[in-house]
């Protein structure tokens, strides 16, 4: 028997291994996810974790890491047999359990006070069933978020934003879906850990808020398809079929009784998951559509929901043409080496000073050491590196140095925070799925973005994003800033408004009665838009639109 001591943000831990057993299944086991899509064949690099004492290099190891990086003791866990006792550092920082998500205190419901019946008291109106709750969840690949509302009001009491504890069954939806399709324990092992998680969570918001978790009558959940059909274990194997990608997804929960038991909430709460458009279009796009008015008028508008499952849609004045794009987890902070979510410790901007020498100046949330760079970080960063000619719009490094990083920020511990010529390789990847997934749209409602009036650039990614940062890489159509709306939870905010019965509701049937999918998958000019955006420039040459 052998000895880990881990080390990360949450502190030490020391567990036991048995000798012979691969690095990366002795942590899965203790609970601590990793990065990674290749499900532990080597072939991804994204594992990485600093060891001591440093075992030999592998082939594989060799491939993905710098000379720098194997130095200091970097090395993948998919790779390393435990053989004797290690300190194991996790390599990016992982997301730092549940927190408080600062939304605004003006959003508010119908109250149910307004609608008492006529002749009722008011006295009676409000002492009777004061305590009518309900809950609101975004369930998303790498995030969920979770908000409290109190029905008689009409507000929201608390909200919270925590990991998907899915991640250390693989970092984006491909690889979970396979795993369970490959092992039905893992399926339900995948299934329990959320039901868990929304538990406890429900539960803090509750107790935050003094109220008893049996007053909640209603819980919506969207979520993108391939998280739903994980939680309520529906077709995943559906999703790993090209053909079904504009089928509609059946997410009805087999159990929701035992959903009400391990939320503690009363037999008769009402669990709605609202089911997704088709294939991996999933609901958190229709919420946001909603949340965001995007087809209250007839002038055409784009969406973008970045995330790991990357969803776009774009209206016309009368259709609303989506699709979806393998996004990655970059822009979740997770998909680069020195990635990490947006929260406390996270590089959230990067801008160049204007006067020599023109050091890069960043923004930390919460203040203090930089821990790494998030999405939209990562975004400034590399228009930043392309402006000052360290990188080239091809995603060429320009340092003659081979391997040589480029540098962020020094980040805690001594670490610098730096991107490796990979990082920027699984930038361009996305930004190139979602700039063809775009364009295909456009053509397919007959616009261009001269026609385009707003566009509304939707998660967590959205709230620190820099749009002109974003539009120099080409990550954003070309166009200007006063037709650019950010909006961070706007799939959680489309939850909420579900809370509400009466025409939210319908606003939502309508949307879907206009919705069309585009399967990416199919369409005979993807390749070729997909090769057309990789490079990191404007989407476009003309003048930007709109200014």
């Amino acid at each position: 028997m052998r000895r880990l001591c881990i080390h990360s943000y949450r502190g030490e831990q020391r567990v036991p291994c048995v000798a012979g057993t691969v690095l990366r299944d002795a942590l899965l086991a203790h609970g601590v996810g990793l990065a990674g899509t290749c499900d532990g064949g080597g072939t991804c690099g994204r594992c990485r974790v600093t060891l001591s004492p440093a075992p030999p290099l592998t082939p594989s190891e060799r491939l993905h890491l710098s000379d720098r990086d194997t130095a200091r003791g970097v090395r993948l866990a998919c790779r390393v047999t435990v053989t004797t006792d290690l300190h194991v550092t996790l390599d990016a920082p992982a997301s730092a359990g549940w927190r408080a998500l600062d939304l605004p205190t003006h959003d508010r419901l119908r109250p149910r006070l307004a609608r008492a019946r006529r002749g009722q008291s008011l006295r009676r109106a409000t002492t009777r069933d004061a305590s009518a709750l309900a809950v609101a969840v975004d369930l998303g690949t790498t995030h969920v978020r979770v908000s409290l509302w109190d029905l008689w009001q009409g507000r929201r009491l608390a909200a919270q934003i925590g990991p998907n504890p899915q991640a250390m069954f693989g970092v984006d939806v491909l690889s979970r879906l396979a795993r369970a399709a490959a092992s039905p324990a893992d399926a339900a092992r995948m299934a329990d850990a959320v039901v868990a998680a929304l538990g406890e969570a429900i539960r803090d918001l509750c107790l935050a808020a003094g109220h008893d978790v049996s007053a909640i009558e209603r819980v919506v959940i969207v979520g993108n398809t391939a998280m739903l059909a994980l939680l309520t274990r529906h077709n995943t194997d559906a999703l790993l079929d090209p053909a079904q990608w504009t089928q509609a997804i059946d997410c009805t929960p087999r159990d929701p009784d035992g959903w009400r038991r391990a939320w503690r909430l009363s037999p008769a709460a009402d669990i709605l998951v609202v089911p997704p458009l088709a294939g991996f279009v999933g609901s958190d796009l229709v919420a946001a559509v909603l949340a965001t008015h995007l087809c209250a008028s007839r002038d055409p508008a784009v969406l973008i929901d970045f995330g790991t499952n990357t969803e776009v849609a774009c209206w016309d004045g009368d259709t609303l043409h989506t699709t979806s794009a393998a996004g990655g987890p970059a822009f979740e902070g997770s998909g680069v080496g020195c990635g990490m979510p947006a929260e406390r410790g996270a590089i959230v901007r990067v801008e160049r000073a204007t006067t020599p020498p023109r050091h890069l100046r960043i923004d930390v949330l919460g203040g203090g050491e930089p821990l790494g760079v998030s999405g939209s970080g990562l975004v400034d960063a590399i228009a930043c590196f392309i402006d000052a000619g360290q990188l080239t719009p091809a995603g060429r490094f320009t340092d003659p140095r081979r391997g040589a990083p480029l540098v962020i920020a020094a980040g805690a511990s001594g670490r610098d925070i730096a991107l490796s010529k990979r990082d920027i390789d699984v930038f361009q990847r996305a930004k190139a799925a979602i700039g063809a997934a775009t364009r295909l749209l456009l053509d397919e409602a007959g616009l261009r973005e001269v026609d385009v009036q707003r566009l509304c650039v939707c998660g967590a990614f959205g709230e620190h994003l820099a749009s002109a940062h974003a539009r120099s890489i080409g990550l954003l159509p070309s166009v200007a800033d006063a037709r650019i709306e950010l909006h961070g939870h706007a799939a959680l905010s489309g939850a909420e408004r579900l809370l509400e019965p009466g025409r939210p509701v319908r606003d939502l049937g309508d949307i879907r009665a206009r919705a069309r999918v585009l399967n990416l998958a199919t369409a005979p000019r993807y390749e070729d838009a997909f090769i057309a955006h990789l490079a990191l420039r404007p989407a476009a040459t003309e003048e930007i639109v709109g200014c």
